[in-house]
């Protein structure tokens, strides 16, 4: 069974191939970014590119969305509400993705488990 989601336009998953869902790969930019950033490195598209696995005009079109909605500004660090994302995704939407076997990473680890 394949299972589309779309937000705003975008395909950001499907069950079957396990690809990444939009909020997991705003996770994972966010994350990259704050790494970037501690260890006194400016993060760059180019960056992320290859960090992510993202193509480039899709890592655009998300980065400036993230701008847009204020979870990163303009030198590409995180805001005060770009960690807060992080910090309900971690504790709110990650465990809720892996429940239902809805998140790249979970719907694996639950089949390990079911062989078990």
């Amino acid at each position: 069974m394949t299972i589309e989601i779309y937000f705003g336009g975008w395909r950001v998953g499907e069950s079957d191939d396990h690809r990444r869902l939009k909020v997991e790969i705003i996770a994972e930019v966010l994350r990259s970014l704050h790494y970037s950033w501690k260890d006194r490195k400016a993060a760059t598209p180019y960056g992320l590119e290859k960090h992510l696995g993202l193509q480039g005009k899709r890592l655009k079109d998300l980065l400036a969305e993230l701008r847009r909605i204020g979870l990163v500004d303009d030198r590409l660090r995180p805001t005060e509400r770009g960690y807060a994302y992080l910090q309900d995704f971690e504790n709110r939407v990650k465990p809720f993705l892996e429940k239902y076997d809805l998140s790249k990473h979970g719907a694996a680890r639950s089949r390990k488990h079911s062989r078990t």
